[in-house]
């Protein structure tokens, strides 16, 4: 196998690429994970050490079974961040808001329609909801006692000083959405609080909603004919 430096880094990828839109099923008929997996084993095994994947790819499909088997063959380390940290990579991490959960503007009476996609969320439905409502509270009393901010202020500012994050996305569909923004910087959180905002979490939210939530829903998969 030929390999090639990527510029600005010490990486070596293999010149000819493992392509998987295929795999993902969307637009190709369909797709066999247990023989995609043996695909990508081949691949790897021949010197291939760049595999190519895309949320297109069947709508995220490809993207999990590449996970999958790169996972199986013990290829990969789950742990994002510290390998960022380490290998000196810029990250961009999404969520910080929590799908608005903690905006602060959410109450109990909140609904949410249309195609809203946290109808189906966990986090949004009963009982969880309510604990999650309560850690929003408390944090917002603990933003307001100890920094003069807002639980917005404070979520926003946990992830920007989490160790290998570089960039928090802050999604926003109106002007007045990014109100906010100017609080969020020139400040960090402390020890303390940091210590508190775990101890609010694990003593309100006991049931808690681990993070394949904030992925799109489930694709209904296709009956063949």
């Amino acid at each position: 196998m030929e390999f090639a430096t990527i510029s600005g880094t010490d990486i070596k990828a293999s010149r000819i690429g493992l392509g998987t839109w295929g795999m993902g099923g969307w637009m190709w008929g369909g797709t066999e994970e247990q023989e995609s997996i043996r695909t990508i084993r081949a691949a790897l095994d021949s010197g291939i050490n760049l595999i190519d994947t895309a949320p297109v790819y069947g709508f995220g499909r490809s993207e999990e079974i590449v996970g999958r088997a790169i996972a199986e063959l013990g290829k990969r380390d789950q742990d994002v961040l510290p390998y960022a940290r380490q290998n000196q990579i810029s990250t961009l991490t999404y969520g910080s808001l929590c799908r608005g959960l903690l905006s602060g503007r959410m109450k109990p009476d909140t609904r949410f329609t249309g195609d809203d996609l946290r109808q189906v969320d966990p986090k949004f439905q009963p009982p969880r909801y309510a604990q999650y409502l309560r850690a929003v509270e408390r944090l917002d009393e603990l933003a307001q006692k100890h920094y003069g901010k807002r639980v917005i202020d404070l979520a926003v500012r946990w992830v920007l000083d989490q160790p290998g994050v570089t960039v928090a996305l802050w999604g926003a569909r109106h002007p007045g959405q990014l109100a906010a923004v100017d609080r969020v910087t020139r400040w960090k959180l402390d020890p303390g609080a940091i210590q508190s905002i775990e101890e609010i979490i694990r003593e309100t939210v006991t049931d808690p909603v681990g993070p394949e939530f904030m992925a799109p829903p489930a694709r209904q998969e296709r009956v063949p004919a």
